[in-house]
């Protein structure tokens, strides 16, 4: 974080990948990035690079290595024909000088982001200093954070998505803590957080850890744990529909029987789900360690775990975007309207968001599914020497650029009451399967149904070439 700061700060451009990517890959991003410095972790990645930078990289292309972590070894400086400075050597020579203020715009370029995305080897994005100073500006219509408060962050500080928050978390006076997937259980409960940052499938690791510590307990209490768990969750469905904030009517209106039901639920379970919010969801919560909210990307949220964090009162902002936006283009939010459970929320303030016909490039209705266009002062310059890389995404109309994010998905339509405008993903174009009857199916939805079972981890819908999509599962250690 240090040196990405530093970096940007004095006018360079960094290109930040983590040393545990095959060091083949990391080769690849040394000469296509045409980096003229090294910063690496510590003494063993820098061993296990060092075969690829002496054999693989031209030998005047870099000029130093400074290592953050140890001591250097005597091997790396003699095999290297570049100054290979430690952490502490680095402060030593920048003691004596003063940092000279840099001339930069909104326009100049930031860093590289090496994305392979879903098409296999990696390319470098472009992001500019206005592209991320766009995020910064834009989060606090998501969340606003109060100096002192505390964040836990699982992802890994090269990812952009996890960059651009701990940028905006450290703008706004706060403490950091970084933890990793063998370790995130035990740090929620060390250093409680008021805001988790991690990817939807850690809710599910969450959510599938709740569920065991109910097994575990005795029948009569899991008996009485797991009933009152389920009256908060059908109590928490139908408040939905009667804030008007279920997108199963958003399109259509809700009828005046499914309101009345919707009504009728809330008052009957209204009782028990307060005896649950004191005899169940408070531990659930104290187990957790999260105290305001959690803030999810990277993927698409499964209802039912939408429907649980809601249940135990811990607000989940999910958003939507990709490394080539920089990268959040939308996100629910804790300050501005309703959090639409279901949704990615709306966009930020100056993006645009047009569904279209996949084939056609023409707009749809709202309401009615499409792909994805993005526009907005978060769209990459394009990918790093590869012009036609970045002509086959980045697209000219209605005198704007807009990037196709080969996503699908539909808008809320303005008479969506309190959800008007949020936009609801579905899948990704290039993973719909065409049955032979030629109805389309997005798997993601079914898999995400199919992975609310207790025994199964994951699952794929492929199609076999008839009329059927077939089902493979792995199961759970259980």
């Amino acid at each position: 974080m240090v040196a990405d700061q530093g970096i940007m700060s004095a006018g360079g451009v960094d290109a930040v990948r983590g040393t545990a990517n095959p060091v083949e890959e990391l080769e690849q991003i040394v000469l296509s990035s045409q980096a003229s410095g090294l910063v690496i972790q510590d003494a063993s990645s820098l061993a296990a690079l060092l075969p690829r930078l002496c054999e693989g990289v031209p030998q005047r292309q870099l000029k130093f290595v400074v290592q953050l972590w140890g001591d250097v070894a005597e091997e790396a400086r003699a095999a290297l024909p570049c100054s290979v400075l430690s952490y502490a050597e680095l402060l030593a020579r920048g003691a004596e000088t003063s940092l000279q203020r840099v001339d930069l715009t909104e326009d100049d370029l930031a860093t590289l982001v090496y994305t392979s995305g879903t098409t296999g080897n990696p390319r470098g994005v472009m992001l500019t200093h206005g592209n991320l100073l766009y995020q910064l500006r834009s989060f606090p219509t998501l969340l606003e954070l109060k100096a002192g408060e505390s964040t836990l962050n699982l992802l890994p500080p090269w990812h952009i998505y996890q960059r651009t928050c701990q940028y905006y978390i450290a703008s706004c006076g706060c403490r950091q803590v970084f933890t990793s997937v063998r370790h995130f259980r035990d740090d929620l409960q060390r250093h409680p957080p008021t805001y988790f940052v991690c990817v939807p499938l850690v809710l599910e690791t969450l959510y599938s850890r709740v569920k065991h510590m109910l097994t575990r307990a005795s029948l009569v209490r899991r008996t009485l744990a797991t009933s009152l768990l389920a009256a908060a969750l059908a109590y928490t469905r139908a408040r939905r529909v009667v804030n008007e904030e279920s997108l199963a009517y958003v399109c259509t209106g809700t009828p005046l029987l499914a309101f009345a039901r919707a009504w009728l639920v809330t008052m009957l379970l209204a009782p028990l789900n307060w005896l649950a919010q004191k005899l169940v969801v408070s531990k659930v919560r104290a187990g957790l360690g999260v105290s305001r909210g959690i803030v999810s990307g990277g993927g698409s949220l499964a209802a039912h775990l939408d429907d649980f964090y809601e249940a135990i009162g811990i607000p989940v902002l999910n958003g939507w975007g990709l490394t080539e936006t920089s990268p959040v283009l939308a996100c629910r939010s804790m300050t501005t309207g309703p959090n639409i459970r279901g949704s990615v929320g709306r966009p930020l303030p100056g993006t645009r968001v047009r569904v279209v016909d996949p084939g056609s490039r023409e707009e749809v209705p709202d309401g009615t599914q499409g792909l994805l266009l993005a526009s907005g002062p978060g769209l990459m310059s394009g990918y790093w020497n590869d012009a036609l890389g970045t002509a086959a995404v980045l697209l000219e109309s209605q005198g704007q650029r807009w990037f196709d994010t080969g996503d699908l998905g539909w808008k809320v339509p303005e008479a969506g009451g309190a959800a008007a405008g949020v936009l609801v993903l579905t899948g990704r174009a290039k993973d719909t399967i065409v049955l032979s009857n030629g109805e389309n199916v997005q798997p993601q939805s079914l898999e995400d149904a199919i992975c609310t079972s207790p025994y199964i981890t994951f699952a794929v819908l492929v199609s076999n070439g008839r009329w059927m999509a077939l089902c493979w599962a792995r199961g759970t250690e259980n």
